[in-house]
């Protein structure tokens, strides 16, 4: 970030962790383990780490939907 003059900036790490079998790691539709659908989704939004994305606003969602993914 300092080489290309990115005075802040910051990278995220997104956890996921699966509530049936407690597998923790970037989870995209369903654990990759045991195919579950009940994720906690652990992500930093406006600059807070924050859990469970149902609590979010409408703009907060739109943020995360918009988001660049790179792997």
């Amino acid at each position: 970030m300092n080489d290309e003059g990115i005075g802040y900036g910051s990278i995220n790490h997104p956890v996921d962790t699966c509530n049936q079998c407690g597998y923790k790691g970037v989870i995209y539709d369903k654990c990759p383990v045991c195919q579950s659908e009940n994720i906690l989704r652990m992500r930093r939004i406006t600059g807070y780490l924050t859990g469970d994305l149902s609590t979010w606003n409408s703009a907060k969602r739109a943020e995360e939907q918009d988001r660049v993914k790179h792997g």
